[in-house]
C-alpha cells in the first residue's frame, strides 16, 4: 500500500506539476480581505462583525512543508489558521464567494482558533473537537507571534505557536490540501507569510533531478 505522503504527492503532481515549484503566497477569497506584497501579507479592510477576512495559499501545500504566519497587528486577537481541500480557484467561482463569512462554510476544513474570548480551539468543519489551551498565549496573540502548522508524511496535522507545538496531532486527508488564514477581528488587523526556506530548497533540489518524458522528448526541469 502507498504511503499517505506518497499518494499526497502522486496526486498534487497530477493536479498540477508546475504549480509544485511555486513559491507559496496568498490569494484573497474574501471580500474584507486585502492581499498585499506579492502575496505575502493579507490585511482585514472590514469591521469587527464582518467576518469575510479569508485568504487560501496559492497552491498546495508540499508534504512537511510549514505553513507559518507572523501577526503584524491583531487588535481583537481573533485568527484561525488551517488547511483545506478547496482551492482558491474553486472558492472564487462560487456565486456567493462574496457572501462566505467564514471558512469553515468551505468543508472540509480543519483549524485552529484562537481568540479572547473562547481560547485556543481545534476545529475540524467548524466544530470543536479540542479545546488546546484556554488560556495564555494563544488567547493573546500579539505582533510578532506565529502561527504555523505541517502535515508530516502520515497525514498527521500539527499546530505550532511560536516554535512550540500546540496539543495533540488530527488526522486529515490524503487529498491535496490548502493553507489559510481567516482575520475574524478589526480593519488593519494584518499577518505575514513566513516562507518554509528549508522545504524550498530541499523541493528545488528534487525538481532539478526531475526527469519529464513528452513522447520521445526528454525535458530536464533546472532551476536557480
Amino acid at each position: 500500500l502507498k504511503s499517505a505522503a506518497s499518494v499526497l504527492e502522486s496526486r498534487l503532481r497530477q493536479r498540477d506539476t508546475a504549480s509544485l515549484t511555486m513559491a507559496l503566497r496568498f490569494e484573497r477569497c474574501g471580500k474584507y480581505a486585502t492581499v498585499k506584497e506579492g502575496g505575502l501579507v493579507v490585511q482585514k479592510t472590514g469591521t469587527i462583525d464582518s467576518g469575510y477576512g479569508m485568504a487560501l495559499t496559492s497552491r498546495c501545500l508540499r508534504t512537511s512543508e510549514v505553513f507559518e504566519v507572523e501577526v503584524i497587528s491583531l487588535s481583537y486577537k481573533w485568527l484561525t489558521i488551517g488547511i483545506t481541500t478547496w482551492r482558491p480557484e474553486d472558492v472564487k467561482m462560487r456565486n456567493d464567494v462574496l457572501m462566505t463569512q467564514f471558512i469553515h462554510q468551505l468543508t472540509p476544513a480543519w483549524m485552529l482558533e484562537c481568540s479572547t474570548y473562547f481560547g485556543g480551539d481545534v476545529k475540524v468543519n467548524g466544530r470543536t473537537v479540542q479545546k488546546v489551551l484556554s488560556g495564555g498565549e494563544v488567547t493573546a496573540l500579539k505582533a510578532g507571534d506565529s502561527l504555523a502548522l505541517t502535515v508530516i508524511p502520515e497525514g498527521e496535522l500539527r499546530f505550532f505557536l511560536n516554535g512550540k507545538r500546540l496539543g495533540t496531532g488530527w488526522a486529515t486527508t490524503t487529498e491535496a490540501v490548502y493553507g489559510f488564514i481567516e482575520l475574524l477581528g478589526y480593519r488593519g488587523d494584518s499577518v505575514r507569510l513566513i516562507p518554509d526556506l528549508r522545504e524550498e530548497d530541499r523541493h528545488l533540489a528534487i525538481c532539478n533531478k526531475m526527469i519529464q518524458t513528452r513522447g520521445n522528448i526528454t525535458i530536464t526541469l533546472l532551476h536557480g
